[in-house]
């Protein structure tokens, strides 16, 4: 074991959990960044292993209009990768891959979400990674998992969500397959690998040895979606999509209020949510309906349930009317917009919302990532800028392996370094 090596997760770095532990990240896209992101949130030094002439496919991904891309204003890229520092490394060249080979002896965990066979050809595969440091935990986020039959496929969100079944389960009845929010397996599996890393540094406190996780994103969505499996195994049937319907609940979805575009989302299933839904809207004729006196007529009849509560609903405020149900036991919720979230007041009461100046994007406010510990002392959910490309190379490279001018100097002549 490295002396910098812990031995797992400390309280260091002001109090934070992960505080002392550093992971060098070989990520790019969402689902490896996503998971290094937590790491950083927790506290730890994450290094962004980046080549010199070949940066996180995302930072050139750009959401914003008539802007002149950089490899430093994606927001996507500025907000998946937060509280991180880049170092570029040619890794395709034998002295970066010594580069890297020298960070591992130095470090904790790994990350990585390449398919695999990648990084073996680099020679930073689990195996050689091991042999320098027996310590250190490696992660490798692939779409399909290191083994099997679909190991070495492309992986990228819509096509895990349609090998999951997730597609066909989703859309309105009578209608094809929806695609979904195109990183919803990205984030997923970020949060599950960094929460197996989190359990493989617990482990390494008892056996001071690091561990190869081999994280899938297929299963990962298929685990926190089992419905679907569940019924066909029992019924040799899957889940057929139902829009906004819960099965056997009615009212249960989106319904029009006033404004441009405003919603209010309704959910019922008991009885008593039934009664204090049509007190609200008073919609006594409701309630003598035959049509709507039980659980199972209201399904039965949801289409028409859904037109007379719309009805109800469309000359009212999405947020009075969202507090008016709260207040009598229904759950429900306006529909909010992202610009709603900036204004909120809890979120930013809270702390959860906060300005973070980037170098060339400007300042913005951004959430954290959604952890609290009420046991620590005066422990804030930090927050910081993403990097730009390559600000931190020469930094880190001479003050974690005491490369001398002269050396940084002839790497960086020929590219090995950025």
């Amino acid at each position: 074991m490295s002396d910098h090596v812990s031995g797992g997760p400390g309280m260091a770095s002001g109090g934070l959990p992960l505080g002392g532990i550093r992971v060098l990240d070989f990520t790019q896209f969402v689902s490896g960044p996503h998971c290094s992101l937590w790491l950083a949130s927790l506290g730890a030094e994450v290094l962004k292993i980046e080549s010199p002439n070949r940066p996180d496919y995302f930072r050139v991904s750009l959401l914003k209009r008539d802007v002149v891309p950089t490899r430093n204003n994606s927001p996507v890229f500025v907000t998946t990768n937060l509280m991180k520092r880049s170092c570029c490394i040619d890794i395709s060249d034998p002295e970066g891959q010594d580069l890297c080979h020298q960070l591992v002896g130095v470090s904790d965990v790994v990350v990585a979400n390449f398919r695999p066979g990648v990084l073996e050809q680099f020679n930073l595969g689990y195996s050689a990674l091991s042999a320098i440091n027996p310590a250190v935990i490696m992660a490798a986020i692939t779409g399909y998992g290191y083994t099997g039959e679909f190991a070495a496929f492309q992986a990228l969100g819509p096509t895990i969500h349609a090998f999951t079944a997730l597609s066909s389960s989703t859309g309105y009845p009578g209608g094809p397959p929806e695609p979904i929010f195109g990183t919803y397996s990205d984030v997923l599996t970020g949060q599950a690998a960094s929460l197996a890393i989190l359990a493989a540094l617990i482990e390494r406190q008892t056996t001071g040895q690091g561990c190869f996780i081999d994280a899938a994103m297929s299963e990962t969505v298929i685990s926190v979606a089992p419905e679907a499996a569940l019924r066909a195994s029992l019924l040799g049937e899957g889940t057929a999509p139902r829009g906004n319907e819960e099965e056997g609940y009615a009212p249960h979805g989106c319904y029009r209020c006033e404004g441009e575009d405003r919603w209010v989302a309704i959910a019922t299933f008991e009885e008593t949510d039934w009664a204090a839904l049509t007190a609200v809207l008073e919609l006594d004729a409701c309630q003598a309906d035959e049509r709507f006196s039980s659980r199972d007529s209201r399904w039965a009849n949801r289409e028409e349930l859904d037109r007379i509560i719309a009805d109800a609903t469309r000359s009212r405020n999405a947020f009075r009317l969202a507090h008016l149900l709260q207040d009598a036991g229904v759950a429900a919720t306006p529909v909010r917009t992202a610009a709603d979230l900036q204004e909120d007041d809890q979120l930013l009461s809270e702390g959860f919302m906060e300005t973070v100046v980037h170098s060339e994007l400007g300042a913005a406010m951004l959430p954290k990532l959604p952890w609290r510990l009420s046991t620590v002392d005066n422990v804030s959910r930090p927050i910081g800028a993403a990097p730009d490309f390559g600000e931190g190379t020469r930094e880190l490279l001479q003050g974690i392996l005491g490369l001398e001018d002269s050396t940084w100097e002839d790497l960086r002549s020929r590219g090995v370094v950025g």
